[in-house]
C-alpha cells in the first residue's frame, strides 16, 4: 500500500539523518496479514552506527546509485523511483526536518556519553541541512526604467546620449 512506501522513504531518511549506516536489507522486513497487504514491520536495530563507526557509509542501501554524500535530490530521486507523488514525498520530508527540535532535545536527554552526544547532534544537524528546502533565489534587482533615470521635468524630452550611458551604466553596476 501507498502509505507503507512512504514509511519506508521516511524510516531511510531517518536513517540518514541519525547516522544509522548499518540499515541493510537483513533490518527491513516485510509482514503479511490475512488482507494479503504487505507491510513494514516495526522498525529494529535503529542506532546511530556512524558514532562507532564513523569510516561507514552513510547508508547501506544506495539512493541514486550513492551511499555517501547524500542529498534532498537523493531522497526526493528515491521517492520518484519508489513512485510517491513529489507533494507526498516533500511533506514526509519537511515532517522529518519539523522533528530537529525534538531530536536534539531526545540526544541532550540521553544517556549517551557527553563526546558522542555532541557528536551525535554536529552530525544530525549538518544531515538536516542537507535535506533541507533550497533556498529561494533572490530576485534579481531589476535596473530603474529609462523613466526613473530622467527628470520628472525632462520626461516629454526624448531620452540623450547622457541618458543612455547612465541607464548602461546603471545595468552594468548591477550585473557585476
Amino acid at each position: 500500500p501507498g502509505l507503507e512506501v512512504i514509511n519506508f522513504l521516511e524510516r531511510v531518511v531517518f536513517c540518514f539523518l541519525i547516522g544509522n549506516g548499518d540499515m541493510h536489507l537483513k533490518n527491513w522486513s516485510l509482514i503479511e496479514p490475512k488482507d494479503r497487504q504487505h507491510r513494514l514491520t516495526p522498525a529494529y536495530d535503529m542506532v546511530s552506527s556512524s558514532l562507532y563507526f564513523p569510516q561507514e557509509t552513510e547508508s547501506a542501501l544506495a539512493l541514486q546509485g550513492k551511499k555517501n554524500r547524500l542529498s534532498r535530490s537523493d531522497c526526493e530521486g528515491l521517492a520518484d523511483y519508489l513512485n510517491i507523488d513529489v507533494k507526498a514525498a516533500r511533506a514526509s520530508l519537511r515532517r522529518l526536518l519539523e522533528m530537529q527540535t525534538f531530536l536534539q532535545q531526545m540526544i541532550t536527554e540521553s544517556e549517551l556519553q557527553t563526546e558522542r552526544k555532541t557528536a551525535l547532534s554536529d552530525l544530525f544537524q549538518k544531515r538536516c541541512a542537507r535535506l533541507s528546502e533550497p533556498k529561494e533565489p533572490t530576485p534579481p534587482i531589476n535596473p530603474p526604467s529609462f523613466i526613473e533615470l530622467r527628470n520628472s521635468k525632462d520626461s516629454n524630452k526624448p531620452p540623450s546620449e547622457m541618458d543612455r550611458r547612465i541607464k548602461l551604466s546603471h545595468w552594468t553596476d548591477q550585473s557585476e
